[in-house]
């Protein structure tokens, strides 16, 4: 009987350390990576400012998202969503319409630690869950003085430890003024 020689050599353990510290790498990399609030926001109205509107709106959360009030039942909270949904497109769709006579400048960032129902202020973006950004806008038209506005927006920050926009501090019927000048410029 013929013998079939083994060439098989005994298995490294080298590649099974290499998987968790790769890993763990990807991990650290990914928190760290973790864009600010504020830069959320920048590039929202970068998005906009460029005409992108479908990348602008994807920085916004459409659906349901960090604590909703317990005493919305589901007809309110639709309602809800949806006002948020027209929120977003309208001033999405306006701002891309600005192009590039849009700009703005950062005025303030607030921090929030949401627990038990109850906001505490933080400068700890890492124990921050809820975040505000201040931004002056201001759009360039040729005959006219620049049209301004002040908005607030309202970020959330997700379980992934990414930030999404929620909300702003002015409601559609407030903003409409504004948003209808933006479309005529």
């Amino acid at each position: 009987m013929r013998r079939i020689a083994n060439d098989l050599r005994p298995a490294s353990l080298r590649p099974l350390f290499l998987f968790p510290t790769l890993a763990l790498a990807l991990l650290l990399a990914a928190c760290a990576a973790s864009t600010p609030p504020e830069e959320v926001v920048d590039a929202y109205l970068s998005d906009t400012m460029r005409g992108d509107a479908r990348t602008a709106l994807e920085r916004w959360e459409l659906s349901e998202l960090g604590p909703a009030p317990l005493d919305l039942d589901p007809g309110q909270q639709s309602i809800r969503l949806e006002a948020r949904r027209e929120l977003a497109e309208a001033l999405t769709e306006a701002l891309s319409a600005a192009g590039d006579t849009l700009r703005w400048e950062r005025s303030g960032l607030t921090l929030y630690d949401i627990r038990d129902g109850i906001a505490n202020l933080t400068e700890d973006e890492g124990e921050a869950n809820v975040a505000t950004v201040e931004v002056n806008l201001a759009v360039d038209r040729s005959s006219e003085p620049a049209l301004e506005e002040q908005l607030v927006f309202t970020l959330w920050k997700g379980a992934d430890g990414g930030w999404i926009i929620t909300g702003l501090d002015k409601g559609l019927p407030v903003l409409e003024g504004f948003l209808e000048e933006l479309r005529k410029a």
